[in-house]
């Protein structure tokens, strides 16, 4: 238009504004650990690059953020910010103050946040609303369109219009689908058993918002949006300022026992959540390696290292096996390796001549007494290797014959007596003959 200027141009760093309903906002400690992505997302960003700032409101629609919430943010910004803007869920609500139509009024207010957005110099993200944790009877199950035409309007609106568009809606259902229906309900969304949470005492299910990880996880999403925006000359700015993330890998000493925590990487700052769903006959007893703990949701601030965390079930078959690596280690020279090919788990321990052990806590008796102790073990000398088990401070003698190489792994068995429950402590230990690398412990 003649005579229209644009804004000037900002040298400031940018803010990142995400604007949306209750699965994007920032919650008060009264809800922890339910939190909307919006919440977290700042942890993925360099705080010296640009500032999230969360402007989401629960219960709001398209229009209700729009008639009551958006003008301050409108305001504030400056050339060069940016808006995320994601609705969708409470848009089919039948209030006047919240309802709108898909592909018409819906798309109007969209159009309106894009615009008035483009018109302060800063740039507008479209974000599909991510599904809710509903599925079809199929085999295996889908994810079922709860919101229907919303997050197709966003899509479609996206093209039509020219604007950068974070498909939440089909990232989020194909990593429901990918991990599945138990684990979407327990590890994602806003379900929890009684006496897990100090909010919670009775329990929750709620199937449309987050629990902290899951939070974390459309975060992750939402990050991956912006990667995959790299041909966009405005969002892809973004890219560089990006954190690190960090591997934590969880394992199991039983894969049909039950569900842990996926393996994934994560920024450092952010507080993640290990927990352990039993399956039917099937107990949680304890954490390792990375974090330790009996409790099944047991949360740890990242740091800027891998860690490895590993869950030990009992139950099923009546075996519960223990990795070495787990265990807690003492004495100069004994130490975890990968050298020696064939072990299971990430490791072995392997014992100086003397002085080292390997400790393992919170072992389960069952219902206590006699029990068959199996260590896995290598001996790639020529000789039988001498040390001693201790058991609940009952010290025996033990030796481990050559098995011929050091990536060759064989077992042996002695009997033991455990008390009930977990209050049971096993320890390995060199005592001047070089002790045989072991793998694991198994309890029958």
């Amino acid at each position: 238009m003649l005579g229209a200027s644009l804004p000037a141009a900002s040298t400031a760093a940018p803010t990142i504004y995400t604007i949306g309903d209750s699965t994007v906002q920032v919650y008060t400690s009264g809800y922890y650990p339910r939190a909307g992505w919006g919440s977290v997302l700042h942890f993925f960003i360099d705080p010296t690059k640009a500032a999230v700032v969360d402007k989401a409101v629960g219960g709001t629609s398209s229009k209700s953020f729009y008639d009551s919430f958006w003008a301050p943010v409108r305001d504030g910004l400056k050339a060069g910010d940016y808006v995320t803007i994601q609705f969708g869920i409470n848009d089919s609500a039948t209030d006047v103050a919240r309802h709108t139509v898909p592909f018409t009024t819906f798309e109007d207010y969209l159009t309106l946040f894009v615009n008035e957005t483009k018109a302060k110099g800063a740039f507008p993200i479209l974000v599909s609303t991510q599904n809710r944790n509903a599925w079809n009877a199929t085999t295996p199950p889908t994810v079922y369109a709860a919101y229907h035409d919303y997050p197709v309007a966003t899509r479609q609106l996206a093209a039509a219009i020219n604007v950068p568009l974070i498909d939440l809606d089909l990232r989020c259902t194909a990593l429901l689908q990918s991990v599945g229906q138990v684990y979407s309900t327990n590890f994602i969304y806003n379900h929890y058993l009684a006496g897990e949470w100090p909010n919670y005492p009775n329990g929750n299910s709620d199937d449309v918002h987050f629990q902290e990880m899951g939070a974390i996880e459309m975060a992750k999403l939402v990050v991956a949006g912006i990667r995959s925006l790299s041909g966009d000359a405005n969002v892809s700015k973004l890219i560089p300022f990006l954190t690190p993330t960090y591997k934590v890998t969880f394992n199991s000493n039983n894969s049909a026992a039950g569900l842990i925590t996926r393996t994934e990487y994560f920024p450092a700052g952010i507080t993640v959540t290990a927990y352990a769903w039993p399956n039917t006959g099937y107990t949680f007893v304890s954490w390792s390696g990375g974090i330790t703990g009996t409790k099944r949701n047991t949360t740890f601030v990242m740091g800027t290292a891998a860690k490895t965390i590993t869950a030990t079930f009992s139950g099923g078959s009546g075996a519960t096996t223990y990795p070495a690596e787990n265990a807690v280690l003492s004495g100069t020279g004994t130490v975890t390796e990968t050298t020696n090919a064939g072990y299971n788990g990430t490791g072995y321990v392997n014992f100086p001549t003397t002085g080292g052990s390997a400790t393992f806590n919170n072992v389960d008796g069952g219902t206590g007494g006699a029990k068959t102790l199996v260590i896995r073990f290598a001996n790639g000398g020529t000789a039988a290797r001498a040390g001693q088990l201790v058991v609940n401070g009952t010290t025996t003698t033990l030796s481990f014959n050559p098995s011929g190489a050091w990536t060759t792994w064989t077992t042996q068995s002695v009997a033991i007596t455990l008390v009930s429950g977990t209050a049971n402590t096993i320890q390995l230990k060199s005592t001047g003959s070089d002790l045989a690398n072991v793998d694991e412990i198994t309890v029958q």
